[in-house]
């Protein structure tokens, strides 16, 4: 009866730490610290990464968007630069980035003349063309839905440069 007992408290306990092992496991799955991340480049494109931190919140509402979090992202970043391979280098600048209404293209004054530009939606549509003519140009986004576009800045059908811009 003794050995009998002592097999079943033990198969309770075991029973036990199993079902608590579970529940520990569940409650933490989507929580973690990132201990690298890195960019991974092949013949088939490129893939940023990172591993770990996974945990954020967003809110929405009529008056804006909050996003907190480690994973924030910010979108200001050059996705092509050759121009100083190409020639000298051309000094640009597009701000805001992310924008609402108006993006604002800075071009170096002496490469004003030699400069085109291209803006494309993320669906390959083409939004807006021309010639740059002033050291400032405008773009206006305000009727444009939220998403990204691809300004690309063009000398002598070379892409110089290809800016990534998130229109909130």
């Amino acid at each position: 009866m003794i050995i009998g007992m002592k097999h079943i408290i033990f198969i309770v306990k075991g029973f036990i730490f199993f079902l608590f092992s579970i529940t520990i496991v569940g409650l933490n799955a989507q929580q973690t610290v990132s201990p690298t991340a890195g960019e991974s480049s092949g013949t088939g494109g490129t893939v940023s990464y990172t591993i770990g931190q996974t945990f954020y919140q967003s809110y929405d509402d009529s008056t804006g968007k909050i996003t907190e979090g480690v994973q924030q992202p910010f979108e200001i970043y050059v996705i092509t630069d050759i121009g100083s391979v190409l020639s000298e280098s051309i000094h640009l600048k597009v701000f805001p980035n992310p924008t609402t209404d108006q993006l604002l293209l800075e071009v170096d004054e002496k490469h004003v003349s030699e400069l085109y530009y291209l803006l494309v939606s993320e669906r390959g549509e083409t939004i807006e063309k021309g010639k740059i003519t002033k050291s400032n140009t405008t773009f206006r986004l305000a009727a444009r839905p939220k998403g990204m576009y691809l300004l690309t800045i063009i000398k002598s059908d070379i892409k110089q440069k290809v800016f990534k811009i998130i229109k909130n």
